[in-house]
Formats: structure tokens, C-alpha cells, sequence
């Protein structure tokens, strides 16, 4: 009789943050929570780290759309206090494929994605409204959770904010502190 094969767990990590940019200022400053910003990474080291925003500091606003971000690099690297709290969520070998299979869509697709300025007015007032190829970071971190069957939400993945994610249960905080700091944990 064959032994089963061990099957070895997959992770996909969700990885809030406050970088201390106006916008993220304006953003703590009307929703009260310690993060505004959320992303999520197919990898514990964070290489694979996606959500929607800007690349740099020096980008105009409305220039930001869908990126991959470089935790060593980038907005964070030019804003080195960035604080964070990174969670390891446990998913099955489908959800994890799943999920990647969307993050590559996003990826072919990069030009075509933008920034959902009009959706934050949606998101104040409670009005789910789904813009055509449109997400801040939460929408889109929500959309691959529910998406790829990892996570279901109560309410419409156009409403959820980064404190409707940091409100799920992911487990076990990897990692709270300062990006800069994460390498050690990681490593």
C-alpha cells in the first residue's frame, strides 16, 4: 500500500500599511485605523507583492493604477518608516493557483487598470458600484480572496475598505513593525 503523499500547505500573505503620504494621512484621518493601505503577496518574502497604487512618490496621483510593489523599493523605500503588520493566510493548492492565475491577469493587463477615485465616494456613502477595470487597494485585495474561493464577504467586494480586511480572521500576525524590519522575519 502507497503511503499518501504529504501535501505542503500554501500561503498567500496579506500585508497592511501606513507609509505616512498625504494621501494615507487624509485616509487615517477620516477612517480613525491604524493602516489605509492593504496588498496582498503570493510569497513570504513579499517579491510577489501586488495592490493599487502608486510606484513612487514623485507619480501624480491619478497616475496610480494596478502595481507591483517592491517592499525594498519604490514608495516604500522613499518613505523608510513605513509601519506593517503582515498576516500568513493558509489556502488550499486550488486557491492558491487561483489566486495567481488573477494576479497574472492583473499583470498581462497592467495599462489597462486605474486608480478608483470615483469609487472612494462610493465606498463613504455605502453604495456598491463596480467600475469597469477601477480598484483601490482593498477592492482588489478582496476581489482575489473571493475570487479565488479563499474568502467570502458580507457585503460587495466594491465596498470593502483595508478595516473590513484587517477585521477577518487570517491567523496569526507574522510579522507587526516596520517594513524596513521585515527581511528578518522573511529571511
Amino acid at each position: 500500500m502507497e503511503k499518501d503523499a504529504v501535501v505542503q500547505p500554501q500561503y498567500i500573505y496579506i500585508m497592511f500599511t501606513h507609509t505616512g503620504t498625504w494621501f494615507s494621512k487624509v485616509l487615517r484621518l477620516i477612517t480613525r485605523n491604524e493602516f489605509t493601505h492593504v496588498s496582498i503577496s503570493l510569497d513570504k518574502s513579499l517579491t510577489q507583492l501586488y495592490s493599487f497604487g502608486r510606484n513612487t512618490i514623485k507619480e501624480r496621483p491619478w497616475e496610480a493604477g494596478f502595481v507591483h510593489e517592491d517592499p525594498r523599493g519604490g514608495v516604500y523605500k522613499e518613505l523608510s518608516g513605513t509601519r506593517c503588520v503582515v498576516y500568513q493566510l493558509e489556502v488550499s493548492s486550488e486557491q492558491y493557483l487561483r489566486a495567481k492565475q488573477i494576479i497574472e491577469y492583473f499583470l498581462r493587463n497592467q495599462s489597462e487598470f486605474k486608480y478608483n477615485f470615483p469609487g472612494l465616494f462610493f465606498m463613504a456613502m455605502g453604495w456598491p458600484k463596480r467600475f469597469r477595470r477601477r480598484f483601490v487597494c482593498s477592492q482588489f485585495v478582496a476581489f482575489v480572496l473571493e475570487n479565488s474561493g479563499t474568502l467570502h464577504f458580507e457585503k460587495d467586494f466594491s465596498l470593502i475598505r483595508p478595516q473590513d480586511l484587517g477585521r477577518q480572521s487570517f491567523g496569526a500576525v507574522l510579522y507587526r513593525g516596520e517594513l524596513a524590519n521585515y527581511d528578518t522575519v522573511a529571511g
